[in-house]
């Protein structure tokens, strides 16, 4: 799926389990087409205060499983990057469908009421927790379900040391510079404010000088483009617009920092244009943390409205489409005919060959993956066949990628490999990217 257009397929699937086949028909699917309407739900700085807010995070983060046992571990440690600004954005969208005070004060009973947050409830089975902390005693990431649990050293954070003049050289944003400790939080000093930009759904990029920037370590080994920077900058934005207002309010373009913008526009421009970006695609490493922000963008956590607004606005979603940047792939099941789609096409005045590609054309090895979470289900799908699922990160359909991807299903089952199943498409299927 690339951003606003996905792929689909016309023709017949067929169904790989345990090497049989077996046809299955689909049609094409195009994204639904998001309202333009600016109206705007309440944001949560209007339900509850800066202060609210901190005080909160304070008292249910020694909750959370993955952040007790750091504690035990080392009790001056504290949490930052991606899982101290997840656990303020898990907090904030408790609060997203409640409008008067009582009903704030009600979800506050409750979450300070839990006796136990899981890291799961709000970090991907993927995502590291960072550690500010000198030790090398901490607890392990698959203890609870996560990635790593990785110490930093908190000179990373520190403005006056190498490290940390590298860190404000890179650009970055404030909402990954929240640092929870167990009796505080804040934003790393010389970082922004991180809180402040999570409270009032107004997010930055610290923007870096350029010369600076293309001198640092990972841009001359072409593994840090500020393109990097800037998808993380639009999920946040995504993020945010989610946690604040729910799904189904788009995100103002006029919202946005315009310095902001104008950074992530300029980074856009130079990786559709430069010849050199092709270098930085051809490192395994940087294509991985690209695609995986990218792919966040279509996630859970995020709007899709929001998205599909930053994909036009900063015409990122014609990068991903030139640069076939973004492997994930929609299939929605019908019982229409091909024939029909083609007679629908000469209808409206489209030939169907200027429409369609081959299917070997996009998926060469004609194979595709679609992984699951429980065995359970998997067993339903070898007994039953392919269901289209009801939900899903752009509506009801079957999700999955090509062989080169096939690493993003384990996000899904929980790195359990044998939660995958393998479907080919049917030869003369044909592919409408739309």
């Amino acid at each position: 799926m690339n951003s606003s257009r996905a792929s689909t397929f016309v023709g017949f699937l067929k169904r790989t389990l345990f090497g049989v086949r077996f046809p299955v028909r689909v049609i094409t699917l195009t994204l639904a087409s998001f309202a333009s309407s600016l109206a705007i739900a309440a944001p949560l700085d209007s339900k509850l205060s800066r202060a609210e807010f901190e005080a909160l995070i304070v008292e249910t983060a020694p909750k959370v499983d993955a952040f007790q046992a750091v504690w035990k571990a080392d009790r001056d440690a504290k949490i930052f990057g991606g899982a101290s600004r997840d656990f303020a954005l898990f907090l904030a969208s408790q609060f997203a469908s409640v409008e008067t005070r009582v009903e704030v004060e009600s979800v506050l009973t409750r979450l300070r009421s839990m006796p136990r947050i899981r890291s799961r409830d709000f970090l991907r089975s993927d995502s590291d927790l960072d550690v500010l902390s000198a030790k090398d005693n901490l607890p392990r990431g698959a203890d609870f379900a996560i990635g790593k649990v990785e110490s930093i050293n908190p000179a990373r954070l520190d403005p006056a040391t190498v490290q940390g003049r590298n860190e404000i050289d890179q650009g970055s944003l404030p909402t990954e510079k929240i640092l929870i400790a167990r009796t505080s939080v804040s934003t790393a000093l010389g970082f922004g404010d991180g809180l402040g930009e999570i409270h009032t759904n107004r997010p930055t990029i610290q923007v870096p000088e350029m010369r600076a920037f293309w001198s640092t370590y990972y841009a001359t080994q072409k593994l840090n483009h500020p393109l990097l920077l800037s998808t993380r900058y639009l999920r946040i934005v995504s993020n945010l617009q989610l946690a604040h207002e729910g799904p189904e309010v788009p995100f103002p373009a006029a919202k946005l920092d315009s310095e902001s913008l104008r950074f992530v526009k300029e980074a856009i421009k130079d990786a559709s244009n430069s010849s050199s970006f092709n270098d930085f695609l051809s490192q395994p490493k940087f294509r991985e943390w690209l695609t995986k922000t990218l792919f966040s963008l279509y996630g859970r956590k995020s709007s899709l409205p929001a998205t599909e607004l930053l994909m036009r606005e900063t015409e990122l979603g014609t990068l991903i489409r030139d640069r076939k940047l973004l492997p994930i792939n929609h299939l929605r099941f019908v019982g229409t005919p091909a024939v029909t789609a083609d007679a629908h096409l000469r209808s409206i005045g489209i030939e169907p060959a200027q429409f369609f590609e081959e299917a070997k054309a996009i998926v060469p090895d004609l194979q595709l993956y679609h992984g699951t979470e429980k065995e359970a289900w998997f067993q339903l799908i070898v007994r039953d066949g392919f269901v289209p699922s009801s939900t899903g990160l752009i509506g009801p359909g079957l999700y999955s990628v090509a062989r080169p991807e096939i690493a993003v299903t384990r996000d899904y089952t929980n790195f359990r490999d044998s939660l995958v199943v393998a479907f080919g498409l049917d030869p003369d299927a044909r592919i409408a990217d739309l």
